[in-house]
């Protein structure tokens, strides 16, 4: 079931329900910005859906009418979209991922498809370099799809040798290839593995990894990414939150080159 972290801080005087995925260390640095933008007198209360629709539904049903603003990452679904829509749309605000609702809401939320194919296209040189392309994509999960559809139009288009696994097997790790991976438990298992089989990331075999992180910058002289500013992110949604003024933006993705690729 989801939970949330709460206050005891009888003073404040809004209270934010605030549904994301989970507690990774991007989404961490969202929440840390928006918890520290909005000051001491507002309460936040944070929830976690885990891409699990009866969690997600069971959350926001106990909660409607309970608090002031409910800023919302949701799944992208029918029954979820339904759900959202229930809400009052002056008093919601969808992060992360865009969803289409009925009405006039506000949203900040990130880009897929075309910032995905974008960072391929500046990479594919080096992408070149190696033998083969490897992206771990787990199909009817929280992973953007539009990133799946990115990459089959990348490798197709500049005639890469691409292969798609739902997921990383410890011990798989080999040189002359490039390992994309969106969560970041796979992301260390690689990187455990390229240490005990004595391969170098960013000569004998290139890692691509999505959503940036300060660990990422340091870990095995840098990993790059692409990845929008989570903290700005976190900072534009307690801003709403504070003037209540609408906003519909879509953050930037930004390829980050670092050692790894």
């Amino acid at each position: 079931m989801g939970y949330f972290v709460a206050t005891d801080d009888t003073e404040q005087h809004l209270k934010v329900c605030l549904l994301i995925y989970a507690f990774d260390t991007f989404q961490e640095t969202f929440y840390q910005n928006f918890r520290d933008h909005l000051g001491g007198n507002i309460q936040v209360d944070v929830y976690f859906h885990h891409n699990n629709f009866s969690v997600f539904e069971s959350i926001i049903n106990s909660n409607k009418g309970q608090y002031g603003l409910y800023v919302i990452a949701p799944i992208e679904s029918n029954e979820a979209k339904e759900v959202l829509e229930q809400l009052p749309k002056e008093k919601l605000l969808i992060v992360d991922r865009y969803v289409k609702l009925k009405g006039d809401y506000s949203y900040i939320v990130q880009e897929f498809e075309k910032a995905s194919y974008n960072a391929f296209l500046e990479l594919a040189p080096r992408i070149k370099e190696f033998s083969e392309f490897v992206f771990f994509f787990k199909p009817s999960s929280a992973e953007p799809n539009e990133v799946l559809i990115s990459f089959k139009r990348f490798i197709k288009e500049f005639n890469i040798n691409g292969v798609i696994k739902n997921n990383y097997e410890a011990g798989s790790i080999a040189p002359d290839k490039v390992y994309f991976t969106i969560h970041n438990l796979e992301l260390w298992e690689m990187l455990k593995d390229t240490k005990v089989k004595g391969l170098k990331v960013g000569k004998d075999l290139g890692i691509l990894s999505h959503n940036d992180d300060n660990v990422k910058e340091i870990i095995f002289d840098g990993i790059t990414t692409f990845s929008i500013d989570f903290a700005h992110m976190g900072r534009l949604a307690a801003e709403f939150v504070l003037s209540l003024k609408p906003i519909k933006q879509v953050m930037e993705n930004k390829l980050i080159r670092r050692n790894s690729l």
